[in-house]
């Protein structure tokens, strides 16, 4: 889901050309992971508990965190405040 909105932004960009390429750079160093059933169990926990609390996330950013649970992966994000609400999501932002 993250090349889907990076590939989203770029093409919406100012910069469309420079940017695209710059995504598919990224694509080519990081790795692009499938979504398992594993994930998709971890989305459907994580999306139950934040719906009980009134706290609420889009599907897409679920399935991100999800996918980061998962993998034991840190997520990168500018959106700290936005991620913090899933318990045991390990999260960076390195724009601080």
């Amino acid at each position: 889901m993250p090349l889907g909105e990076l590939l989203y932004g770029a093409k919406k960009s100012q910069q469309r050309d420079k940017n695209t390429s710059l995504v598919y750079r990224l694509a080519e160093i990081f790795p692009v992971v499938g979504i398992t059933r594993s994930t998709i169990e971890t989305f459907t926990d994580i999306k139950l508990a934040l719906d009980r609390k009134g706290e609420g996330i889009e599907d897409f950013d679920l399935l991100i965190a999800a996918t980061a649970l998962c993998l034991n992966y840190t997520l990168v994000t500018n959106n700290v405040k936005h991620f913090k609400r899933i318990e045991g999501l390990q999260i960076e932002n390195w724009l601080s």
